[in-house]
């Protein structure tokens, strides 16, 4: 049941079956403190090809935050397909774009260090929705490592490529990992 307008996107990060990363733990617990009564949850992320073991990382991110928070099991909505931050915000538009539209707020809740690739993404697929916040779960600064900011470069190259068509993003990411 949702009837505040609200909505409240968590943006998926890994797992290894039921256990979460410590980045989707922070975001799971910044939803909590962001949630107020009627607010619709949307988690993101579907199985990653990297940990083979088949359970979305919605799914996890889901039973986490109905085991650790007050938030009712049915104001909380899942997409498991994505495995991008693009098929994110893509399957997003296509599966939640009436109620995207209908709300009078949208908060977009990632890790810091990724704020800036999910603002791009949403400013270039859906510039319609100006009423979208990307919220960072904790100061970019914690957990920042080498690999992560190499990483948010590397996916802002993708993002920049996948939206001007110049390559395709898993073609290129073929292409990185032999090289790695």
């Amino acid at each position: 049941m949702w009837i505040s307008g609200r909505v409240l996107i968590v943006h998926g990060n890994g797992n290894r079956g039921e256990i979460l990363t410590s980045d989707a733990i922070d975001r799971c617990q910044a939803l909590m403190e962001f949630y107020r009564p009627g607010n619709l949850v949307i988690i993101t992320g579907g199985v990653f090809k990297k940990y083979q073991q088949g359970v979305a990382v919605s799914h996890a991110m889901r039973s986490y935050i109905i085991e650790n928070s007050v938030i009712p099991p049915n104001h909380i909505e899942v997409e498991d397909k994505s495995r991008t931050t693009i098929e994110n915000v893509e399957i997003l538009k296509n599966h939640f774009g009436d109620k995207l539209v209908a709300a009078k707020e949208i908060i977009y809740i990632t890790s810091g260090y990724h704020v800036p690739r999910c603002q791009y993404i949403w400013d270039n697929l859906m510039p319609d929705l100006l009423r979208v916040t990307i919220c960072p779960a904790r100061p970019w600064q914690k957990g920042l490592s080498f690999g992560k900011v190499l990483v948010e470069i590397i996916g802002l190259v993708v993002v920049w490529c996948y939206l001007h068509q110049i390559i395709w993003p898993e073609n290129l990411f073929r292409r990185l990992a032999r090289t790695v």
